[in-house]
């Protein structure tokens, strides 16, 4: 209960009283993750930047493996060492920004997330929050924007750059979203969704071999992700490669990616395979005399595939990635 109390008092901006409700919840949860998070981010709200480090190590402490803890722990320690503190108000703004977000009220969430840049606007993290609603509002070109502006100020942070390549792709800017994905992958070689969402851009661009390419590296890092298995086959039909197709298809239906569609995919993968497997010349092998050589094979052509996406039209990206549910850089 007084854990929901401290939200209805954050919400409230009456941040000294959520704080004190939040530390009285995890007397009686002190293993409670979730709330070791929500009580930094309240501590600040009220400018306390050593508290909230103190409740962030709290939570890492309990599982140090959460990485949404991680980032905020390395962005209050950023900023105590190279920054004057932020303004409370502004904080105030994010934080309300934030649960207007969740609550799916887009344009009140990108006025509050530009009250919060008015009053400082050094950290990346508040120019990502803006671009994620300026991108839910369909503002693409502004959403890039955003996104671009936080990436200049942590250019050594792959994820901002993997986020403007998720806007400049939506705004239909395909080539400029190669370069925002490749420099992700180039801080972060293992960055998987980097290297799916280079995939999708050769795919958009047709560079099937360099799709494939950079599919397979994801799968390396994601083996269980039907939907990625279902990419890679796509592009090795377009590729030509029908018998490679069916195996990646088969790989998705393993995973769960079923349905009536991957059924057909499947299917046709497998009769074009068999087609290319069985040329004219070695049906007509059989009837030549033994002594006569036999002709060459010519290469049999490229099985006819479906038309690869308009990369040039807006909402392209979403219906690749969507529903865009995630929040938090």
């Amino acid at each position: 209960m007084k854990g929901a109390l401290s939200h209805v008092l954050g919400g409230l901006r009456r941040w000294n009283e959520a704080v004190t409700a939040a530390r009285n919840s995890l007397k009686f949860q002190p293993d409670n993750v979730y709330m070791y998070e929500h009580l930094g981010n309240l501590l600040l709200a009220t400018g306390d930047r050593d508290a909230a480090e103190q409740a962030f190590r709290s939570g890492l402490a309990l599982e140090p493996e959460n990485a949404n803890l991680r980032h905020l722990l390395d962005n209050v320690v950023s900023q105590k060492q190279e920054t004057p503190a932020v303004d409370s108000s502004g904080y105030a703004s994010l934080l309300e920004g934030q649960d207007l977000l969740h609550a799916g009220k887009f344009a009140e969430a990108e006025r509050a997330f530009r009250a919060a840049l008015a009053h400082d606007d050094r950290d990346p993290d508040w120019h990502w929050w803006l671009s994620t609603a300026l991108d839910h509002l369909g503002q693409r070109a502004e959403a890039a924007t955003a996104a671009e502006e936080a990436a200049r100020r942590a250019p050594e942070k792959a994820r901002y750059w993997e986020h403007l390549g998720h806007m400049r792709a939506a705004a239909g800017e395909i080539e400029a979203a190669e370069a925002a994905f490749r420099r992700a992958c180039e801080i972060e070689p293992d960055r998987a969704g980097a290297l799916g969402a280079l995939s999708h851009v050769y795919s958009a661009l047709e560079r099937w071999n360099d799709g494939i390419k950079f599919a397979r590296a994801a799968l390396a890092l994601l083996p269980e992700d039907g939907d990625l298995f279902c990419h890679l086959g796509n592009l090795l039909m377009r590729a030509g490669r029908p018998g490679e197709a069916a195996d990646a298809y088969r790989q998705a239906i393993a995973l769960g990616r079923t349905g009536e569609d991957m059924e057909q995919q499947l299917a046709e993968a497998l009769r074009l395979a068999e087609k290319i497997a069985v040329t004219p010349a070695e049906e007509n092998a059989a009837t030549l005399d033994p002594a006569t050589p036999k002709p060459i094979a010519a290469e049999p052509p490229a099985p006819p595939v479906a038309p690869a996406p308009d990369a040039s039209r807006h909402g392209f990206w979403h219906r690749i990635f969507a529903p865009r549910q995630v929040f938090g850089p």
